[in-house]
C-alpha cells in the first residue's frame, strides 16, 4: 500500500468517524519580522498601567500554569 493509499484510508476513516480536514495558516515564529513584531507589542504592553483586566488576566494564567505544572508530575510518574 502507497503513502498516498494509506493517507485516503485514513481520511476515510476519520470522515467515517465525524471529523472533516481543516488547514490553518499560523504565524511563523522563526520569522524575523514575527519575532520583531512580538517584541514591540509586548514591550508596549509592558509601559501601559495596569488594570482591573490584569488581575484577572494573571489569575487565569497561574491556574493553567498550576493545571501543567500538575499534568507534568502525573506524568513524570507514570
Amino acid at each position: 500500500m502507497t503513502n498516498a493509499q494509506r493517507q485516503q484510508r485514513f481520511r476515510e476513516k476519520m470522515r467515517a468517524a465525524g471529523f472533516k480536514p481543516v488547514t490553518i495558516w499560523v504565524p511563523d515564529t522563526s520569522n524575523p519580522k514575527f519575532v520583531e513584531e512580538a517584541r514591540r507589542q509586548a514591550e508596549y504592553l509592558a509601559a501601559q498601567p495596569r488594570t482591573e483586566n490584569d488581575d484577572f488576566w494573571d489569575a487565569v494564567a497561574e491556574e493553567n500554569f498550576r493545571e501543567i505544572d500538575e499534568m507534568e508530575r502525573r506524568s513524570e510518574k507514570e
